[in-house]
């Protein structure tokens, strides 16, 4: 798919192409709070309203500016 460079470290980020069943997913507690799905504007509206890590949204907009680019 490619690469997306960041001025800090980072692991991984990943998009979805297909539908999962959230119920299905196992979530480390201590790792993770919640996982939904959301539109590219709903995570938009999120960012710009500063709801999100800084740091978070800084990925989420590069990869966001990303799939509109390859058009995923």
């Amino acid at each position: 798919m490619g690469y997306i460079n960041f001025d800090f470290p980072i692991r991984f980020v990943f998009c979805l192409k297909r539908n999962i069943d959230l119920n299905d997913i196992v979530l480390q507690k201590e790792e993770v709070e919640s996982v939904s799905y959301m539109s590219n504007n709903e995570i938009k509206k999120i960012i710009e309203k500063g709801l999100m890590h800084k740091a978070h949204a800084k990925v989420l907009e590069r990869v966001l500016e990303y799939k509109n680019h390859i058009n995923i």
